[in-house]
């Protein structure tokens, strides 16, 4: 009898090499980068042209809406006189009445005339009564007059009154929309500015090491034993309570900032001490840019923990201590926590993506800042972050 056996055939896939490039992937990347800063640039042009030609629009509202305003307290002011002048002429209209005493009609002024003692008196009466008659008949038109001067006005300065508010509520879109246009991250991160220059310092940093194009990059830093194995995780802070979840889609907090959240929020005093989570080096430190509005200065750290390489990262920081290439461990402070004074909630700062003093604290598989955010997982998979829900306290 024939004995069957079977053999199987067991491929055991490194996770390190899940994660990882070629540096013919990385040049390929980066020409694809660099394209679409080259067009976001243009993009960014254009808008700027357009944010320019608003701004000289909202400013020549704004000097239509002050003489605007000038016209209708002119006008207010020219009705007041009008009505003014209105109750003199009644009064002078009044006054010349009860010297003539008309009260009933024409016969008053024919017994004012035949009452003279003489001819000559007679027709100097006449003339009188005649010239005072033109006069009440001329302040009568006078009068209607200005009352019809003083309607027009009215419904001049109701005109102007609604093409003010209307102005006034195209000013408000405007705004509204040169707002919107200055909003151009969508979650907390890089810019691809900031990939690109991360992606030129790894790749000259390969060919240093003699990585060539087709081997995969996070080998190649295996091989040369660049970065120190570190054989576990400590928090980055002394203590903290957790404040905010990894969420893929957030949900926790609305106008926070971008879709994702993509890292665990540890809630600690503005200025506390931020320690690497691991010993490693530092990939990059983000303290100038776009990205700065949503997320602020950033430290970037590669990791080999157990032979498995991570990247983490530590968001709205006050300020950052270290540089890109150098070496830290769990003693090393990186930086100092934010995330009031620098947000914009506060009225001092840049940072749109944080509502109070906290440090962000996201992890990555791979060695990578430009695809951090394609690697991200949550930290809370991190034994030393497992029990981490919102409102626990915890520490080193």
């Amino acid at each position: 009898m024939k004995r069957l056996f079977l053999i199987v055939l067991i491929i055991i896939v490194l996770p390190v090499n899940v994660y990882g490039k070629t540096l013919r992937d990385m040049y390929s990347q980066l020409a694809e980068l660099e394209q679409e800063q080259d067009n976001i640039d243009s993009g960014k042009k254009m808008t700027q042209t357009q944010i320019n030609d608003l701004k000289s629009e909202i400013v020549s509202i704004n000097k239509n809406i002050a003489n605007t305003e000038q016209e209708i307290s002119d006008a207010e002011e020219s009705i007041i006189l009008s009505e003014n002048s209105i109750e003199e002429k009644k009064e002078e209209t009044n006054q010349m009445l009860k010297y003539l005493q008309v009260t009933s009609g024409e016969n008053v002024y024919l017994e004012y005339i035949f009452a003279a003692d003489s001819y000559t008196e007679m027709i100097y009466r006449y003339s009188v009564v005649t010239q005072m008659s033109d006069y009440n008949n001329n302040l009568v038109e006078e009068l209607n007059n200005l009352i019809s001067e003083l309607e027009v006005k009215k419904d001049d300065l109701t005109n102007k009154q609604s093409e003010l508010s209307t102005q006034k509520q195209q000013l408000s879109t405007k705004l509204a929309t040169l707002n919107a246009n200055m909003g151009t991250l969508t979650e907390e991160g890089t810019s691809i500015a900031d990939d690109i220059k991360s992606l030129k310092l790894d790749i000259n940093k390969y060919e240093k090491l003699g990585c060539s194009m087709s081997e995969d990059v996070n080998s190649c830093i295996i091989r040369n034993n660049t970065l120190a194995v570190a054989d576990g995780w400590s928090l980055p802070l002394a203590s903290a309570v957790v404040s905010s979840q990894f969420q893929v889609v957030r949900t926790d907090c609305i106008g926070c900032g971008g879709t994702s959240h993509r890292g665990i929020d540890l809630a600690v005093a503005e200025g506390t001490r931020v320690y690497a989570a691991a010993e490693g080096e530092v990939k990059l430190v983000v303290t100038s840019g776009d990205s700065l509005s949503c997320g602020g200065i950033k430290v970037y750290i590669a990791h080999n923990v157990n032979g498995q390489l991570y990247t983490t990262v530590y968001m709205h920081l006050l300020s950052a201590t270290v540089s890109y290439g150098q070496k830290v461990t769990p003693n090393t402070v990186i930086g100092y926590s934010g995330g009031w004074t620098t947000s914009t909630r506060s009225g001092m700062g840049y940072d749109r993506c944080t509502t109070g003093a906290h440090l962000h604290f996201g992890v990555a598989y791979g060695n990578s800042v430009t695809d951090f955010n394609a690697n991200a997982f949550n930290p809370r998979n991190l034994s030393f972050l497992a029990n981490a829900a919102n409102g626990v306290t915890v520490s080193r």
